[in-house]
């Protein structure tokens, strides 16, 4: 640093505004106020925010426990391999056989050629009265159970998945007004023989 650079530094250093012209200037400035407009627009942004991440939260948390239910009661129903109630070997002579039911037994639309349909009983899914439908894979000989029931609010919240629970995979889907639920023994659980669980 140059000798005139150090003499500009140690005057600027050295001066400063008297405390009567600092105190002049601060009276004649005038005070930042922000407007009630602007407190009320922050406070709305601030509780928006909340009742929206505490929306989705709540719809989160509804939907994976209806979710867990409806599993956990396929997966238990299916267990059980009760026999069938009726006979039927189309969904339309099914659903006939199945009066009780409030809504009409369609073949979805996902399920894939190969399957034969053996019949079914009534049960429930998440307080629901159900179809529990028996199907055979013509290819495997495996059994997987079929359960139909009609959409309600909860259950349209329900996104279509495949999971595994307790030894049970189930596909979840609906089509139009119709919650459907497919449920066959986990690849893990087969016998070795490969041959269909017992009904």
């Amino acid at each position: 640093m140059s000798d005139l650079e150090r003499l500009i530094k140690d005057y600027y250093e050295d001066a400063t505004l008297p405390k009567s012209r600092v105190d002049a200037i601060l009276s004649n400035a005038a005070p930042r106020v922000t407007s009630p407009r602007v407190w009320y627009m922050r406070i709305a942004a601030v509780a928006a925010t909340l009742l929206l991440g505490f929306g989705f939260l709540h719809f989160y948390l509804t939907e994976r426990d209806t979710t867990k239910r409806v599993l956990a009661e396929i997966a238990m129903n299916h267990q059980k391999q009760l026999a069938v109630e009726v006979t039927a070997n189309t969904f339309e002579d099914i659903g006939q056989a199945l009066e009780r039911l409030e809504f009409r037994v369609p073949r979805p639309e996902r399920l894939l050629q190969g399957f034969e349909l053996i019949g079914g009983r009534y049960c429930s899914i998440h307080g629901n009265l159900a179809a529990q439908l028996k199907l055979r894979d013509q290819a495997s000989n495996i059994i997987h159970t079929l359960y139909v029931t009609g959409l309600t609010p909860d259950l349209e919240n329900v996104a279509d998945r495949t999971a595994i629970k307790d030894g049970v995979e189930i596909t979840l889907w609906h089509e139009s007004d119709v919650f459907f639920g497919l449920a066959s023994d986990a690849p893990q659980s087969f016998p070795a023989s490969n041959e269909p669980p017992g009904n």
